[in-house]
């Protein structure tokens, strides 16, 4: 219930399911009210599948961005962990199982130095991008070291996910509070935009208090 994203289908080779997450679900099963993630099977009508609830904890809470297909996994991240994880999000993947929840099974990877956590970010709101060397990149929203959010690229080595920082957004001319996608040209280079920052826009007296003192956004460029 209320997604935050759009959907994705399950690849050129699949079975033309789409999935997606949630930000809450209805908790009459007392397994939390976090969001999930599903998926839909065409027919007429179309049926609606739970792959796995988030949890609020080790599985995350409120996932905002859309899932990334790559080969045959989905990857997301959600926005927080909830409880004592609060605005701590978490990377997850959906890998392809035909005995599992429509062929897809919820798995939390393995992250370097994190203990039994998938701990990642704080606030990501975008979906992630995959890279020609299977990294992945993302933002997030708030935080960093201005807290304006910033860029960061996870990198698979023999199944552990390690978390790198690239820029931190200070608020003025390079932007504040990345929010949306991500998109990789072919050297590499990492594009988006943020919310805010730039240049000043004051559109009419109605204009957000925060929009004229941090300006209308930008479109920025992280070279690797």
């Amino acid at each position: 219930m209320e997604p935050a994203s759009g959907v994705v289908f399950d690849g050129p080779n699949g079975t033309g399911n789409l999935h997606g997450t949630t930000l809450i679900r209805d908790n009459s099963d007392g397994l939390g009210a976090y969001g999930m993630t599903f998926h839909l099977t065409p027919g007429s009508p179309w049926s609606e599948q739970i792959i796995s609830p988030f949890d609020g904890g080790s599985l995350g809470a409120y996932s905002f961005g859309e899932m990334s297909l790559y080969s045959s996994t989905l990857y997301g991240i959600t926005a927080d962990a909830g409880g004592s994880g609060y605005g701590e999000g978490r990377l997850f993947e959906l890998t392809s199982n035909s005995n599992d929840c429509g062929g897809w099974q919820y798995q939390e990877p393995t992250m370097q130095n994190y203990t039994g956590t998938a701990l990642v970010v704080q606030g990501s709101r975008s979906a992630l991008v995959m890279d020609a060397s299977g990294n992945l990149w993302g933002t997030q929203t708030t935080g960093g070291s201005n807290n304006y959010g910033r860029v960061f690229e996870l990198t698979n080595s023999g199944g552990t996910w390690s978390l790198a920082y690239h820029y931190d957004f200070a608020g003025g001319t390079d932007g504040a509070y990345p929010q949306g996608g991500l998109a990789i040209d072919s050297s590499g280079s990492i594009y988006g935009a943020t919310y805010s920052g730039g240049q000043s826009c004051t559109i009419d007296s109605n204009t957000p208090p925060e929009v004229n003192s941090l300006g209308c956004g930008v479109v920025f460029k992280i070279v690797p």
